[in-house]
């Protein structure tokens, strides 16, 4: 029963998320040097395939970094995602809506997730198996 509170409340968390995220303004990234972090720069260079394979990366790096029980670090690297996935999600709103949708309802249950305490591992491990079927769906294009 609490799990399935716990999961409510992700859910209810990730859809408050993408609905506010839509409405506002985005911010250019500042950080440089990962490969999982853009420089504003690079927003116009990078290509839709190399976002999402950055997307794709911050999430191994998330299921590592679970396994290590590194919460902190979880944090930071989900912060990339968000980052990563302004760089192409109105190309992607735009062409498909539906896709649209798939990326943002797992993404904002993984932002939610990951500000809970102590972070469901279950529900975040099956929202970035989610998202990154998506982003490999994505890529195919």
């Amino acid at each position: 029963m609490k799990v399935l509170k716990n999961l409510l409340i992700l859910i209810t968390l990730g859809t408050m998320i993408t609905i506010t995220g839509c409405g506002a303004q985005k911010q250019q990234p500042t950080t440089s040097g990962e490969d999982t972090q853009i420089t504003s720069d690079d927003k116009k260079e990078i290509s839709t395939y190399d976002a999402s394979q950055n997307m794709r990366n911050a999430l191994k790096d998330i299921k590592t970094q679970i396994s290590n029980k590194e919460e902190d670090k979880i944090i930071e690297t989900s912060e990339k995602l968000e980052e990563n996935w302004s760089l192409f999600e109105d190309e992607i709103k735009d062409k498909d809506k539906e896709l649209y949708e798939k990326v943002e309802s797992p993404l904002g249950i993984i932002q939610a997730a990951v500000k809970v305490k102590p972070i469901d591992t279950k529900v975040l491990i099956n929202s970035i198996d989610q998202l990154d079927k998506v982003l490999e769906q994505i890529q195919k294009q």
